[in-house]
């Protein structure tokens, strides 16, 4: 628990302002990777679809919405195996708050 409070530390002192997600990985054993997300309140990260990866969040602090489902609006092709999109269109919102995993 110290390590990732650490890790929070860092992402509080050197995310930048219009940086939506700050990450930093804490195990990396194939095929599994686990990366600490920092996400701030007021800045959106662009939706995302995997198509080779399952995400599960599990939040240590905070609170936020998470929409799954629908479809992305304005999609893009970031890289061979994510596309992204300015929003999407038709899903379910979920809140989720401290404790809550996802």
């Amino acid at each position: 628990s110290a390590d990732v409070a650490a890790m929070i530390a860092r992402a509080k002192a050197e995310r930048r302002p219009d940086q939506p997600i700050y990450s930093q990985p804490i195990l990396r054993l194939a095929p599994f990777n686990a990366n600490l997300e920092y996400r701030v309140a007021g800045v959106n990260a662009n939706a995302s679809v995997h198509d080779t990866d399952a995400e599960m969040f599990y939040v240590v602090e905070g609170a936020g919405t998470v929409v799954t489902g629908g479809r992305l609006r304005d999609e893009r092709r970031t890289n061979p195996a994510n596309l992204s999109g300015t929003g999407i269109d038709g899903g379910t919102p979920r809140r989720i708050a401290k404790g809550d995993f996802v």
